[in-house]
């Protein structure tokens, strides 16, 4: 990897208007942030927010920068700017699955439910009809894959992702008591014991 930097640093020296060498820049300097912990990794992706930025100049139109650019920032925890950069790329390209994913995991971040539903569904409409890495895109509309996303932050005490995939599984299916008992965990973790016992009884009823 830092063969590969050196590199592209150099051709980018040589030729900066090239903007696949930049792109390549930041693909290498990403790997790199993910051989490292702490200082260095933060010093890594911010050198490919640099890259990816430099790109996007070059070509401001271009999908696949934005969209690298937002995973490199979200990388960083800039979620905000992440989610301008991924929603430009989705714009951009609109037929790419994976722009779409990506969407939705970050809206799933930020709480929107129901965004992230239709972001989720569009991601697996996209890509089932072609077989495109049905283990990363197909569970994507099914209500147990995000049921489990669900149990998995509630164990880890991550209420509001835990909240937000349950209400992607209910957007699912509206009718999954599973789901909905879910979400009365999550009140009772929020000290709503009130939502939680009407949740509780819906799903009696």
């Amino acid at each position: 990897v830092d063969d590969a930097i050196g590199s592209y640093r150099h051709a980018i020296r040589q030729a900066p208007w090239r903007v696949g060498y930049h792109r390549r820049l930041g693909e290498s300097l990403l790997q790199r942030a993910w051989q490292h912990q702490g200082y260095e990794r933060r010093v890594a992706l911010a050198e490919a927010v640099e890259a990816y930025q430099r790109a996007l100049s070059l070509v401001p139109n271009d999908a696949w920068s934005a969209h690298a650019l937002g995973e490199a920032l979200k990388a960083m925890g800039d979620i905000e700017e992440a989610d301008r950069l991924i929603n430009q790329a989705v714009m951009l390209d609109p037929r790419n699955p994976l722009y779409w994913k990506h969407r939705g995991e970050l809206l799933l971040v930020r709480g929107d439910g129901p965004a992230a539903a239709r972001a989720f569904r569009r991601a697996a409409e996209l890509a089932k009809p072609y077989g495109f890495f049905p283990s990363i895109f197909g569970p994507l509309d099914d209500p147990e894959h995000f049921l489990d996303v669900g149990e998995s932050a509630l164990l880890l005490g991550r209420l509001t992702p835990a909240q937000t995939a349950f209400t992607i599984a209910l957007q699912f299916d509206p009718a999954h008591s599973g789901a909905r008992v879910g979400l009365a965990l999550c009140a009772l973790g929020r000290g709503d014991a009130e939502t939680a016992r009407q949740l509780m009884v819906a799903i009696h009823e």
